[in-house]
């Protein structure tokens, strides 16, 4: 949805409290301000449909599975922590930004781990280096940092449920397959026929994610 600067003329008192309410949710004055609006003449927006996606995905890894959802400063943003299966423990961050449905294209997944352990940092780029031969659309791995495009197998346009259905169960085929693979660590060959049958897993769901 295209968007132009107009010149509006707004009462202070109304203006103090839509920066009160922006700031509560994250949201700039603008965006605040184009949401309320939407609402009132029945549209919706990419913000909004953002938003709806966000929701559900929370309810779909949050509220019975091992993540926690992180509060983001910028709207279209949605990131969960996790633990990786090693010692100390330390998190995993996967962060989702969704674009305008166009070409496919959703958005864009990135995952990162905070570690300087140098033996797990080796295993990182071995699961990964592994887990991308079987990926379809583009992806890259570098210094703890995994990003992926996320893309649609077939033209469709997706409810804000289908999206987040289709982005968590991407993220769970990723942490999924990373925790099995940890676990069987370092017997490289066990540790990738146990991240592939995580695979085959969310294959057979016929999943909606390239």
């Amino acid at each position: 949805m295209h968007k132009s600067v107009y010149s509006l003329v707004l009462s202070d008192g109304v203006v103090q409290r839509i920066d009160q309410m922006a700031y509560a949710r994250g949201l700039s004055r603008s965006a605040l301000i184009d949401e309320i609006l939407a609402e009132h003449a029945s549209m919706v927006t990419p913000q909004m449909h953002a938003s709806s996606v966000f929701e559900q995905m929370e309810r779909l890894i949050c509220q019975e599975g091992p993540f926690q959802a992180l509060r983001q400063s910028a709207a279209g943003l949605f990131a969960v922590r996790g633990v990786l299966p090693v010692k100390y423990r330390p998190a995993v961050r996967y962060q989702v930004e969704l674009h305008p449905q166009e070409d496919g294209r959703l958005g864009q997944l990135k995952a990162s781990f905070r570690t300087q352990s140098s033996s797990l940092l080796q295993a990182l780029g071995l699961f990964f280096q592994a887990f991308m031969q079987a990926e379809s659309a583009a992806c890259s791995y570098a210094e703890g940092r995994f990003q992926k495009e996320l893309r649609l197998r077939r033209s469709a346009v997706l409810s804000a449920d289908e999206t987040a259905q289709a982005i968590s169960d991407y993220i769970q085929l990723v942490d999924g397959a990373l925790q099995a693979f940890l676990s069987l660590w370092p017997d490289y060959t066990a540790a990738c026929q146990a991240a592939a049958r995580q695979r085959a897993l969310y294959e057979q769901g016929d999943p909606l994610l390239l």
